[in-house]
C-alpha cells in the first residue's frame, strides 16, 4: 500500500513538473488551473489504473501451473466507477504443481490453494477434494492418515460450498 501511495504521489509530481518544463522552455507562463488540474487527473487516471490492472498484473507473474479458482469483483462508494465496471479485490487459486494425490485413493487430491486479497496478506491453505464424491476439507498443518490414505479428523464439505474448487481441481487431475 505505501509503495502504491508513493508511485502515484511520484506519477503527479511528474506530470507536474513536466507540464511546468515545457511552458518554462518555451518561456510562457502556464495556466493557474492547468498544472493542479493535470496533475490531479494524472492521479486519478493512474490510481484506476493500478486498482484495475492488479489482479491481471498478479496473474501475468504467476507460474503457468497457476490455475485460477474464482474472482471476487467489488464495487465501492468512494469509488463510483466501480459499479459500472467492478474491479478485483481478491482471488482464489491452485498451485497444481504441488497437487498431491495418494495410489489407493486415486479420486482424492491434495491442492495448495492460494487467497491473495488486494493491500492485505495472501493465505495459503491445504486442501483435500475428492473427486469422486464431489467434496473438499481443509486440511491440519500436519495430516494424518489413516492405513487406507483416509484423512483423519477432516470436516468435508459439499460440492455446492466451493464447486469451482472442486470443478477446477478435478479436470486438471
Amino acid at each position: 500500500m505505501l509503495f502504491s501511495l508513493i508511485a502515484t504521489l511520484l506519477v503527479g509530481a511528474a506530470v507536474g513538473v513536466f507540464i511546468w518544463a515545457g511552458y518554462r522552455a518555451t518561456g510562457r507562463k502556464a495556466p493557474g488551473y492547468l498544472i493542479p488540474m493535470a496533475v490531479g487527473a494524472s492521479i486519478l487516471s493512474y490510481t484506476i489504473w493500478n486498482e484495475y490492472s492488479w489482479f491481471g498484473r498478479t496473474m501475468d507473474a504467476m507460474p503457468p501451473e497457476v490455475k485460477l479458482v474464482k474472482t471476487y469483483p467489488e464495487s465501492k462508494p468512494w469509488a463510483p466507477w466501480t459499479y459500472i465496471v467492478p474491479r478485483v479485490h481478491r482471488f482464489v487459486v491452485i498451485d497444481m504443481a504441488k497437487a498431491r494425490s495418494n495410489p489407493k485413493l486415486p479420486s482424492y487430491v491434495m491442492v495448495e490453494t492460494i487467497l491473495a486479497v488486494r493491500d492485505g496478506s495472501t493465505v495459503k491453505v491445504q486442501q483435500m477434494v475428492d473427486c469422486g464424491r464431489y467434496r473438499f476439507a481443509d486440511m491440519p498443518t500436519n495430516p494424518v492418515f489413516g492405513d487406507d490414505g483416509q484423512p483423519q479428523g477432516v470436516q468435508w464439505a459439499p460440492e455446492d460450498d466451493f464447486p469451482e474448487l472442486i470443478s477446477v481441481v478435478c479436470a486438471q487431475s
